[in-house]
């Protein structure tokens, strides 16, 4: 069985993602949808006119996936036409810089999965 494929972002999403700053302060936090890392700096705020364009069909949750399949070092074949999307039609978006998917994110990505390991384990054990 085929996995399906993921779906692909909008020219208007395209352009939003394009559009926004890099900022080096940006906070990362771990997208437990995804199973990535997501930076503050990567995405319109919620609540904004930019949003629900970006939101749409949770594409950007395909894209982060991708981006933590690059950072462990196990491509999701799968969910790289997405991100090959963005490297053509947003090239300017923070997420793609070298450092969001190298040896530091690396890190604190497998200390987010540890975590999230003990948080269902913990959750676990309270069910039983």
């Amino acid at each position: 069985m085929n996995a399906p494929s993921a779906p692909s972002l909008s020219i208007e999403a395209l352009r939003v993602l394009d559009g926004m700053p890099f900022d080096p302060d940006a906070r990362s936090h771990f997208d437990v949808m995804s199973g990535g890392l997501q930076w503050t700096d990567e995405f319109p705020r919620v609540g904004s006119a930019e949003w629900p364009v970006v939101r749409r069909n949770w594409s950007y949750r395909f894209l982060i996936g991708y981006r933590a399949s690059l950072t462990l070092g196990e491509r999701r074949d799968e969910l790289r036409p997405i991100w090959e999307q963005v490297v053509r039609g947003a090239p300017n978006w923070p997420g793609l810089r070298p450092e969001r998917h190298g040896r530091r994110a690396l890190g604190r990505l497998r200390a987010a999965f540890r975590i999230q390991d003990r948080c269902l384990t913990d959750l676990e054990s309270e069910l039983a």
